[in-house]
């Protein structure tokens, strides 16, 4: 399956000003959607066996999920916005140091049954 770059324009700071956001005065403006962080604690880290990274490692997530709500606005002049919420259920994520998972010649079911091995270790669910 091929990535897609979720990162956010650039907006001007006029465009900001009318979005009700507050310019910095170093300009500085979310790189992504807060909407695609995935947040875990100890006990979620502990059962996908990842150990100590650091600030800015590259990781590798495979999830699978349920459309738990959507939803469609549309105001007078406006095009009509759209809300997907997303329940992650599954995942596995491998971290930089497993390397021959993370080589992009890896076959996705050579893939899925590296990462079925890493959860069997931890004592993860699968």
């Amino acid at each position: 399956m091929e990535m897609t770059d979720m990162k956010l324009p650039k907006k001007s700071e006029k465009e900001m000003k009318n979005m009700g956001m507050p310019a910095t005065s170093s300009g500085m403006q979310d790189e992504y959607p807060y909407g695609l962080r995935i947040s875990l604690n100890n006990e979620q880290l502990a059962k996908l066996n990842i150990g100590a990274h650091n600030v800015g490692d590259e990781i590798e997530i495979e999830a699978t999920g349920s459309i738990i709500s959507k939803s469609e606005n549309e105001q007078q002049g406006g095009k009509a916005e759209k809300h997907l919420e997303i329940q992650i259920k599954k995942i596995c994520i491998v971290c930089g140091s497993d390397e021959e998972y993370m080589k992009d010649d890896t076959p996705t079911d050579k893939r899925i049954a590296m990462s079925r091995n890493r959860q069997g270790k931890s004592g993860g669910t699968k």
